[in-house]
């Protein structure tokens, strides 16, 4: 669940941070699972939720399913999925060369913005925000710029429900109905998580940091101080914090890192996405899709030669986007692709078994757009 009792974010406590950054150590991590070194600097003293043992039971909503009669979009060509949302049985996804839109209601797809670069996605104030070379939000199926302050060009994308916070590759800032602040200078910011009590912010080249209501202050392992130079994505769930980097998966529970690389069984040590789903944690990686339940890692059927870069979850449904450009979606056992290369001629059907609307699952859903909307 998102962090709800936030502090309050000012500018004058942040610019002017400085850096420090430490040197590199390129042992490799050891074989095994040992849990990582404690980091340096650490003052948290978070007491870990405890997991239970047990699966929660999936209990289905009563309404009956829907039949959705979906067709095809053109065959297109795309670079890589950066980021997707799903929502309100709608499908957004963040390219170098636009926002493509899936209506799972119409079957209709659009790709609005062509030859602007996205990158990041998030609801805000009842609206979808979508980042890249610019700020754009949408609105009756248009993208409309966004007036502001901030600098450089959007890689991350945040809302803790009062203020939508953005990263970019010259720092990061703050939007509200009341204000907007610069926050941090001088990072090049690619991911934002609240936990409890700080935020955490993922740097492309510069490390890990978290705000701890006073300053900044850069987390490391002292066996291998870059080891978090380059976070992709993060996620925070029952008491743990989950981070995704070049260098592997990483569980942080208050106290110490726990890695997982492929000496500990992850596909690739290249993570790109994170999804927590009640007590599970999907993790998108240029291997293949894998979810972490109970300290164990399981292959996700079907996925496991996709090269996934971003992933949204709803009820049963795993939408993937790939680093060819395809948007992939995995219900039951049925894989289908919605959009990309692969996709069918405009207005052949497809099966309806594919596309068969499913009651949302009863347990905790975390996808960053649900939790975000569904705040209590």
């Amino acid at each position: 669940m998102f962090f709800k009792n936030l502090v309050t974010l000012t500018a004058t406590a942040m610019i002017g941070l400085t850096f420090m950054f430490a040197g590199c150590d390129d042992g490799d991590l050891p074989e095994g699972k040992a849990p990582a070194n404690d980091i340096s600097e650490q003052t948290a003293t978070i007491e870990p939720e405890r997991v239970s043992v047990k699966e929660p039971e999936v209990v289905f909503a009563s309404a009956d399913p829907m039949t959705i009669n979906l067709e095809s979009a053109e065959t297109v060509s795309l670079d890589k999925v950066h980021d997707i949302i799903y929502y309100d049985s709608t499908l957004y996804a963040a390219y170098n060369d636009g926002l493509v839109i899936y209506d799972f209601r119409t079957g209709a797809v659009e790709k609005l913005g062509p030859g602007k670069e996205f990158r990041a996605l998030a609801f805000y104030d009842g609206k979808l925000y979508a980042g890249g070379e610019g700020l754009y939000t949408l609105e009756d199926k248009a993208l409309v710029p966004v007036d502001g302050s901030f600098q450089g060009s959007v890689r991350a994308l945040y809302s803790d429900g009062f203020r939508l916070l953005i990263g970019t590759d010259k720092g990061l800032f703050s939007k509200s109905p009341f204000s907007e602040d610069r926050l941090m200078d001088s990072a090049s910011v690619a991911t934002l998580q609240f936990d409890r009590d700080g935020l955490w912010v993922g740097t492309v080249g510069q490390g890990l940091f978290r705000w701890d209501g006073n300053d900044f202050k850069k987390r490391f392992l002292l066996r291998d101080t870059c080891i978090f130079d380059f976070v992709h994505d993060m996620a925070y769930a029952h008491g743990y914090l989950y981070l995704a980097a070049e260098s592997g998966f990483f569980v942080f529970d208050g106290g110490k890192w726990t890695p997982w690389t492929t000496a500990e069984g992850m596909p690739s040590d290249m993570v790109w996405d994170i999804e927590p789903a009640g007590y599970k944690v999907y993790l998108a990686t240029d291997a293949g899709v894998v979810y972490y339940y109970e300290n164990t890692l399981y292959p996700v059927e079907k996925l496991e030669d996709i090269s996934a870069t971003a992933l949204a979850i709803s009820g049963r449904k795993i939408f993937i986007g790939s680093a060819d450009g395809r948007i992939l979606m995995k219900s039951g056992d049925m894989v289908s692709t919605l959009y990309g290369e692969n996709t069918l001629v405009e207005n052949e059907s497809l099966p309806e078994a594919d596309f068969t609307e499913t009651p949302e699952d009863g347990i905790e859903v975390l996808s960053v757009t649900e939790a975000e909307l569904t705040e209590e």
